[in-house]
């Protein structure tokens, strides 16, 4: 399958397979029984799912461990080909048992742990597909991570029966992970497999070290608002003419700002230090808050640490802050209650 029909599969995987009936259906089927739904009826993405060729893809496996790992992840079937795909981090429901902050405790993991408890179980999944032919490994943010782990993970055989290995603005891997698997990465035969779609004004994708040179996307929309960077992270904001993506050189001017400064912390820090600085994140997944109050959590810890990382890179650091505290776009406020609430937590278990 081309890239842009793996797009519309990766967006597929943000969607819960009713139940174990559905092994063996169409794609196209389970887009139109989605799109007859209420809440998707008039969801343009699955619509572009309608297309006949996904008569052609089956749902060969499905897994969801959202209540566990938090991993859930498609294989799809098409003619001889087999797609894993993965699905990128889930909002936190409140209330809920089957989404809560599996994804985003993980996401936390990976700073410290090559190896995370989700990244584990999507190698298992895998590998209980060993003997396939013509593999494919694709998600979409943590999804494009996952693809990449087990695209290092999987044994030599295997690897030689894998063909394509795609991440739509998907996070890089630790630089102990990419110097243990450094002879498979820098093999030709691997760099022709792997495609990393970056769009220029994504923030995730600027986290950790790529596997390969991303390709970068124009983006639909200007990243001159934080509404507008996080949006610039979907799936469907890349720029493009017909049947291709428009790329562009390199990344915007704060999202290489955001590469340098992240990944110069996670080399520079030591462990203990970089604990201290995530150590409210942690504690914040044990309150019963939504997403939206926890981004904003997340950058009023990041302006309280700021004396923190400006011992990092004055310069770097300010250039990020400049573009984050800019009034009338980056500007935002922290969640006040919810801060001084896991602050309390932490200040109770220290």
């Amino acid at each position: 399958m081309n890239l842009f029909q793996l797009r519309e599969l990766a967006y597929l995987a943000y969607f819960d397979l009713p139940d174990s009936t559905w092994i063996g259906n169409s794609v196209k089927a389970f887009a139109k029984w989605l799109l007859n739904q209420s809440d998707h009826k008039k969801d343009e993405h699955l619509a572009h799912l309608n297309d006949n060729i996904y008569q052609q893809v089956v749902i060969e496996d499905y897994e969801n461990e959202n209540e566990t790992t938090g991993l859930a992840v498609y294989l799809f079937q098409f003619r001889d080909e087999h797609l894993f795909v993965f699905r990128g981090s889930e909002s936190y429901h409140a209330g809920t048992e089957a989404k809560g902050w599996q994804d985003w405790e993980d996401n936390f993991d990976t700073i410290f742990n090559e190896n995370t408890v989700q990244e584990q179980a999507a190698l298992e999944f895998v590998n209980h597909h060993h003997n396939l032919d013509h593999i494919t490994l694709c998600g979409h943010s943590k999804g494009g991570k996952l693809a990449v782990y087990t695209s290092l993970k999987i044994d030599d055989s295997m690897n030689d029966r894998m063909e394509m290995v795609v991440g739509f603005n998907a996070p890089g891997i630790l630089p102990e992970m990419k110097k243990q698997y450094r002879k498979r990465i820098q093999s030709a035969a691997y760099q022709k497999k792997v495609y990393l779609l970056d769009n220029e004004y994504d923030i995730v994708s600027a986290l950790f070290y790529p596997v390969v040179k991303p390709i970068f996307i124009k983006s639909k929309r200007k990243g001159d608002t934080l509404e507008n960077v996080i949006k610039a992270h979907g799936l469907f904001e890349y720029e493009e003419d017909g049947m291709r993506f428009v790329t562009t050189a390199h990344r915007a001017v704060y999202a290489r700002e955001i590469h340098f400064l992240f990944n110069t912390l996670l080399t520079r820090l030591s462990p203990q230090e970089l604990r201290v600085l995530t150590l409210p994140a942690f504690a914040y997944f044990a309150l019963d808050t939504p997403l939206e109050s926890f981004i904003r959590y997340l950058y009023s810890m990041l302006q309280q640490s700021q004396k923190q990382l400006d011992q990092v890179h004055q310069e770097q650091t300010n250039g990020v802050f400049k573009h984050l505290s800019k009034k009338g776009s980056w500007h935002i406020e922290p969640d006040i209650l919810s801060v001084s609430a896991c602050n309390q937590m932490i200040e109770t278990h220290i």
